[in-house]
């Protein structure tokens, strides 16, 4: 069971939300995705400082969500965003740890911008090795690789596939694929 609180900070917003997580080794930060209409700061001021200097998990809840699932608080249809960066096992394991839980779906999805040196088959195959086997007994997955504009196609195939939330990586500069994700996703997000 998980205490709940209410605390009352002055400052900047951004720099004291993240003070008072890290005083209480939180597990996860949720906010508001208000957005922004400044192209430099899609996902909004207060988000835009916490996200990429957090040291646990932020989920951003849209205002407006389409999906259905988030009404019983349980992400059963989990779309992961991935890449061939290292880094994205560990956001693969965050999906499924989550989809653990409800018994879900992890869509696994990684977009290739033009050619690639690595064939679409081998990034997949290469995707599929990194799920662990035992994940089969708690979950289905599916990877799917396309080509496009990133954050273009996890909106879309997020939003085909009726998805309760998207997972993907922090944002590795101001203008990343995260950001755009969370200025455009009509259901939660999760940057690990």
């Amino acid at each position: 069971h998980g205490l709940v609180g209410a605390a009352v900070r002055q400052g900047d917003p951004g720099t004291q939300i993240l003070r008072f997580a890290r005083g209480l080794h939180a597990g996860m930060i949720v906010l508001g995705a208000l957005g922004s209409d400044r192209p430099e700061r899609p996902a909004g001021p207060v988000a835009s400082v916490v996200i990429p200097r957090s040291e646990c998990p932020v989920l951003t809840v849209p205002a407006q969500t389409t999906t259905e699932g988030v009404n019983d608080g349980m992400f059963r249809r989990i779309v992961c965003a991935v890449d061939l960066a290292p880094s994205c096992v560990s956001v693969m394991r965050h999906a499924l740890s989550l989809a653990w839980e409800t018994g879900g779906r992890v869509m696994f999805v990684c977009v290739v911008q033009g050619v690639s040196a690595v064939s679409p088959r081998q990034i997949r195959d290469d995707l599929i090795g990194a799920i662990p086997p035992e994940a089969s007994q708690w979950c289905a997955t599916d990877v799917i690789v396309t080509v496009g504009a990133p954050a273009t196609e996890i909106v879309r195939l997020s939003g085909e596939r009726e998805a309760d939330l998207v997972v993907i990586g922090p944002p590795r500069r101001w203008t990343s694929t995260t950001h755009e994700v969370l200025s455009r996703s009509l259901c939660p997000v999760l940057v690990t």
